[in-house]
């Protein structure tokens, strides 16, 4: 048996990479036939050896001792970027440590450039590519150093870190439409808390007043011009922001500053990856990116000839959300047992609908395990874009209504109070 790398158009037109382990490339094509792919090449696998195969079957030690939602220190662009050109280069036969030396030369990014150095020796001395990965858990994130795993046990390492630089580009795109909903939720709290010292307004005209009436002679009000007013109305002001705006604004950046620390403890972030679970509509999303994300891993190891519970073990350190990803890895011994089927284990994971667990029953049936999979990943990344669109208008509006609501009330409130107090002077003119 060896390992051949593919290229086909599926069903639909788009084109489809992968690898699978056949006792030749006529037995490639005929498998790709029968699911529907219309072949475009074959060719052996030389950048991954079966010795390369061997190291790679234990799974990353320090990778099970982090949360697979960890966020990188290292910008995701630049992450990209590294998992991008490095699968460039394994494709084109170059050996991986050769690959890393060049990497450590083109790469632009300080620490990304350190590491490469770092990685070229551990591969030298043996160790695989994922483990030498998950020595950096701040730099490289858990789920990808398991999509590389993957790809290194089914032998289409190429793919995988293709497909990591896929996911690390798609969260750069998510995190861009967050943020903008997050800089109009920081400019409108910004405004809010320079609208501090007239929150009050009633109380805030009252020391305007007291103020005038200071500059009065006898019992009368004194006649006040315009620039003195405005002189008064900013002293006023001035007092409140110093004593009120200024504080809350450093205790808003500490609150952030500190919450930007806490969330990538791991115990914290566990905690948060569950919470995630819980919340409408966000729920619901990250339970089908994780789904389609194990999925397709899962799809690509069958398609491997990859055992069983070895590629479940894989395919479960794959996924964003700690929670899910700790549910399906306690699976992995339960899979293990004679005669549990995929189905039993799906059942048992708790992660995956009855819908999906009857449809891979349906297809061990039939014999067609892997065709499955690759049809039911394809339909929770169908879930996962319209998810993302509802979640993105949701987050906009959860984020700013609110604010935007008490901004405009308390407009109201200075404009109706602004009246009253003018009304009075006038009555005392």
């Amino acid at each position: 048996m060896a390992v051949f790398r593919y290229e086909a158009v599926d069903k639909s037109g788009k084109l489809v990479r992968g690898a699978m382990n056949a006792a030749n490339e006529q037995a490639v094509a005929q498998r790709l036939s029968a699911m529907g792919y219309a072949l475009k090449s074959i060719v052996p696998s030389a950048a991954y050896t079966q010795s390369t195969r061997a190291a790679a079957v234990r799974q990353p030690k320090a990778q099970s001792e982090v949360p697979v939602s960890i966020e990188s220190c290292v910008r995701l662009r630049h992450l990209a970027r590294f998992y991008r050109q490095l699968a460039t280069l394994v494709r084109a036969g170059m050996p991986l440590i050769q690959s890393l030396n060049e990497l450590q030369r083109a790469t632009k990014h300080w620490k990304l450039r350190r590491i490469c150095g770092e990685m070229a020796g551990k591969v030298q001395m043996g160790t695989s590519l994922s483990s030498a990965m998950a020595a950096y858990p701040r730099v490289f994130p858990a789920h990808t150093v398991g999509i590389i795993w993957a790809g290194e046990l089914g032998g289409y390492l190429d793919v995988a870190l293709e497909e990591a630089a896929t996911e690390l580009e798609q969260e750069a795109k998510d995190r861009l439409w967050g943020s903008v909903g997050w800089w109009i939720a920081k400019a409108n709290i910004l405004f809010l808390i320079l609208l501090i010292p007239v929150w009050n307004v009633e109380q805030f005209f009252v020391d305007v007043a007291t103020i005038s009436t200071k500059q009065s002679v006898g019992n009368e009000l004194a006649s006040v011009n315009i620039q003195q007013a405005s002189k008064i109305v900013f002293q006023t002001y001035k007092k409140g922001f110093l004593h009120l705006s200024v504080p809350t604004f450093i205790g808003w950046v500490i609150f952030a500053y500190t919450w930007g620390y806490l969330k990538r403890v791991p115990s914290i972030r566990r905690v948060l990856d569950s919470g995630l679970l819980l919340v409408p509509l966000w729920g619901p999303l990250h339970r089908a990116r994780a789904r389609e994300r194990f999925l397709k891993t899962l799809f690509r190891l069958y398609n491997a000839s990859v055992a069983p519970a070895q590629a479940w073990a894989a395919a479960s350190v794959t996924v964003r959300n700690s929670d899910i990803a700790r549910k399906l890895r306690r699976m992995s011994d339960y899979f293990r047992q004679p005669n549990t089927t995929l189905y039993d284990t799906l059942v048992s994971s708790n992660v995956f609908s009855p819908e999906d667990s009857n449809l891979v029953k349906t297809a061990e049936t039939a014999g067609s395990v892997p065709e499955m999979l690759e049809r039911m990943a394809d339909y929770h990344m169908d879930v996962v874009s319209g998810s993302k669109i509802k979640g993105r208008l949701t987050a906009m509006t959860l984020l700013n209504l609110p604010i935007i609501i008490l901004t405009g009330w308390l407009i109201i409130k200075f404009v109706v109070a602004f009246y009253k107090i003018g009304a009075k002077f006038g009555e005392l003119g």
